[in-house]
């Protein structure tokens, strides 16, 4: 497991790169889908806590599931790879 989010991300690009593949493309989608999950995960965290230290751990949390998730939605957009909107209902709970 790499050791830090840059480290991380460049791993993911050079395993996605150029000449992509069905798996590999298939690997993109399934790490998009696994971001966005993190990130309305630390969306509902936040909704439920209140300590004040919490509140900071949970906004921090957002920020970086939500960076993860922008960067890969980036890297698919560059790649050329069309992502399947999520099927979310109205007032659905996450």
């Amino acid at each position: 497991m790499p050791k830090n989010l840059s480290t991380f991300f460049a791993e993911l690009s050079s395993r996605i790169g150029s000449g992509e593949s069905s798996a590999e493309r298939e690997q993109l989608l399934d790490n998009i889908d696994r971001a966005r999950r993190e990130w309305l995960l630390a969306c509902s965290y936040f909704n439920q806590v209140s300590d004040p230290d919490l509140v900071d751990m949970a906004i921090y949390s957002i920020e970086a599931a939500e960076k993860k998730y922008v960067y890969l939605l980036k890297l698919a957009k560059l790649k050329g790879v069309t992502i399947p909107y999520p099927e979310i209902s109205v007032g659905a709970q996450f």
